[in-house]
């Protein structure tokens, strides 16, 4: 049998780790960290090459004389954010605090996720011990029945002493507090 400490330790982890809230919380942090590096990226100039082929011809006959017809060109580009420095500098300033504001939303998620999976299992190990304590309590009643039954047929005692114990034993088994479990 494995100890009840045994049981819980790796369980928590394993609890939080499949929490669709803590997922929606983390993959928008990787999110929102993915487009603040855009927004940083965007502030930078940026170059691009772009090839072109083309046909040199008037005539549709001669389009397909390789190689005189055809023409190439490789040209190149450089893009800087000169006039939109400032915008730019304010999106990614924007993307931060997103991401920061992302980041304190997993943060808080994480905690109360651990204070649920923490307050499910106190629960559950209340309820465990409960339900044992329950079994206890039925075993002792039980007990009493099957020996009220002995003394009877033994002409040590009357019937009244096991229907005694059986109405004993029937009001501590339903009584109304033991029923439910309290949440």
């Amino acid at each position: 049998m494995i100890p009840e400490n045994k049981l819980f330790e790796g369980l928590p982890a394993q609890l939080l780790s499949r929490r669709p809230d803590l997922k929606m919380a983390e993959f928008n942090v990787i999110n929102l960290n993915s487009k603040t590096g855009l927004a940083k990226a965007a502030m930078y100039p940026s170059i691009s090459l772009s090839p072109q082929i083309g046909v040199n011809s008037n005539k549709f006959s001669s389009w397909f004389d390789i190689p005189g017809s055809i023409t190439k060109a490789i040209a190149a580009n450089l893009a800087a954010p000169v006039f939109q420095k400032k915008e730019l500098k304010t999106a990614y300033e924007t993307a931060l605090i997103e991401q920061e504001k992302a980041a304190i939303n997993f943060k808080q998620s994480v905690m109360t996720a651990v204070a649920e999976v923490s307050d499910a299992m106190a629960k559950s190990k209340g309820s465990s011990e409960r339900l044992q304590l329950l079994e206890q309590r039925t075993a002792i009643l039980d007990k009493g029945i099957n020996d009220a039954l002995k003394l009877y047929k033994s002409g040590m005692a009357t019937y009244l002493e096991v229907i005694t114990a059986r109405t004993i034993n029937f009001r501590m088994i339903w009584k109304p507090s033991m029923l439910p479990l309290k949440n």
